[in-house]
């Protein structure tokens, strides 16, 4: 009697335990998606996990855009010095114009001024977003324009003039490029940033808020900003045609 007594004690102490574990392993799959949600908490940046990523774009932004005011005063010094009287020694101009590569810039610029009303009217459209599939829309829309600005931006500055679009369909490899014609490194490292987190949008690792949406289309509208002075410059610094 004692013994039946012992074993009924030991099922009812074990019952319960027994019970809980299959109920887990009935509900893994459930469990596992609630701690998946659970580890996306948002934030004003978006979501925990995707804060810190987008806390260092929007500063990597924020030093392109300084870099771009620096470069606007230097321009100032650069045409203050341009108007000193001469020197004695005159270098004449011996490479021809090249009508092609005038076309491809003047594209490239209208392009450019394209993608920077599109994003204005984006900025504004991401503002009103009321949806996590809204906002991943206006991500998706910001990176196309950014795409198309750097391709643009490498059509009207390469060196070979053989190169066709289909040369630079990885943005990646056109911005290595840009940079080796003197674009700044910082506008590199923004088009990888913002790659990277269009990326984990389209696969739907995170769902941003809105004002993760407006700060990556603020971060977009650098990069085109930068790619348009980048352009200009190249064109101001490029060999005088000779007289006709």
């Amino acid at each position: 009697m004692e013994t039946a007594e012992l074993v009924l004690k030991y099922v009812r102490a074990l019952a319960w335990p027994f019970v809980a574990l299959v109920l887990i392993w009935c509900l893994r799959r459930h469990l596992a998606g609630a701690v998946a949600r659970l580890s996306r908490v948002d934030t004003p940046a978006g979501s925990l996990e995707f804060a810190h990523e987008a806390q260092v774009t929007q500063e990597v932004a924020a030093e392109l855009d300084a870099e771009d005011a620096g470069l606007e005063v230097t321009d100032d010094v650069t045409e203050e010095a341009q108007s000193a009287p001469p020197r004695e020694e005159i270098v004449e101009a011996t490479e021809e114009p090249d009508p092609a590569s005038d076309q491809r810039r003047r594209e490239a610029v209208r392009d450019l001024a394209y993608a920077k009303g599109q994003l204005a009217k984006l900025l504004r459209a991401a503002q009103d977003t009321a949806t996590p599939v809204e906002r991943a829309l206006v991500v998706s829309r910001g990176w196309h324009l950014v795409e198309n600005a750097v391709k643009a931006t490498w059509l009207a500055t390469r060196e070979d003039h053989a190169a066709s679009e289909s040369d630079v369909m990885d943005v990646s490899n056109a911005m290595k490029r840009l940079e080796r014609v003197g674009i700044s490194p910082t506008a590199v490292r923004l088009v990888r940033y913002l790659e990277h987190l269009h990326g984990r949008v389209a696969r739907s690792l995170i769902e941003p808020n809105r004002n993760a949406a407006v700060q990556y289309v603020r971060n977009c509208h650098s990069l085109v900003r930068a790619l348009t002075n980048f352009l200009e410059q190249s064109a101001d610094r490029e060999p005088p045609h000779p007289a006709a």
